[in-house]
């Protein structure tokens, strides 16, 4: 039998990612503009900052929800979520949560599931795909993963 406590940790580490995956709700227009009285004057000019091109970091699979959508042998819709300490949670609409460890071992990672180690390697990994290949006992298995994309992005 499963741990519930491991189980509601699970729930409650997905849910958290769910409410920082969820957009977050436009900024309301700055009433400044329209509250100065038209009898006050403008500046006559006004020294901007130089513009700085927007600093763009690499994808990165850690700390978000992928959801598989096609694999060799994971049946999609199932989630991950490799925390940055080394954590990792799995679940589906179907099955109870589990976790695991990975660690990120050269040019790929190693994924520990129910105490079996599995070599990893990355094959793609971008913003709206993450491909692995793991090395499990027998054939690779390859995953395609996407952000998971809550609420609603289950079924898809």
């Amino acid at each position: 039998m499963r741990n519930p406590a491991r189980a509601l940790l699970a729930c409650a580490v997905l849910g958290a990612f769910a409410a920082c995956a969820a957009p977050s709700p436009p900024s309301p227009p700055s009433s400044a503009s329209s509250a100065a009285s038209p009898t006050q004057a403008e500046p006559a000019s006004i020294s901007a900052a130089p513009a700085t091109a927007p600093t763009t970091s690499p994808a990165t699979f850690v700390n978000r929800v992928w959801r598989v959508a096609d694999s060799t042998a994971v049946a999609p819709g199932q989630l991950y979520v490799f925390l940055s300490e080394g954590t990792l949670v799995m679940t589906s609409p179907s099955a109870t949560p589990s976790l695991g460890t990975w660690r990120r071992d050269g040019d790929g990672f190693t994924m520990v599931e129910d105490g079996r180690p599995y070599r990893v390697d990355i094959l793609a990994l971008t913003e709206e795909e993450f491909r692995i290949r793991s090395h499990n006992p027998g054939q690779p298995v390859d995953i395609r993963l996407v952000p998971a994309g809550f609420p609603g992005n289950m079924a898809r």
